[in-house]
């Protein structure tokens, strides 16, 4: 099992890496055989290719310029988390998502499963900087 230091510098690794946007630096977050459901229900995406897939598409809409977790409770080999994300549109404006992220964490420190809850009819645009 994890512990949690583990857990607390997996979901730290995960939001600097949406932060940056960094594709490889965010599927090296998981397992080579992890299951990412982004946003509940959408169906799973199951290992490196498929997650890295997904973040293309996120990417193709808009850029992660701000990825913040808070609150996160880390108990056994999970945990779960509120976090907000900025995203920078392809027409220069800002939006503005918040949501809860819900992780399984393996013994390699990386996520095994991360299912992201958040409601699409809540993006908001936000201003510019």
């Amino acid at each position: 099992m994890p512990s949690t230091d583990q857990i607390h510098d997996a979901v730290e690794r995960y939001a600097a890496a949406c932060s940056a946007a960094d594709k490889a630096a965010i599927v090296s977050c998981f397992a080579a055989d992890a299951v990412f459901v982004d946003p509940y229900p959408m169906p799973a995406n199951i290992g490196h290719e498929a997650i890295g897939a997904f973040w293309d598409g996120v990417f193709a809409m808009g850029k992660p310029i701000s990825f913040v977790p808070d609150n996160l409770a880390a108990c056994g080999d999970r945990a779960a988390f509120n976090f907000s994300v900025v995203i920078a549109a392809p027409d220069g404006g800002r939006l503005g998502i918040d949501g809860i992220e819900v992780a399984t964490v393996n013994d390699d420190g990386v996520f095994s499963e991360l299912t992201a809850y958040w409601d699409p009819a809540n993006i908001r645009p936000l201003p510019a900087d």
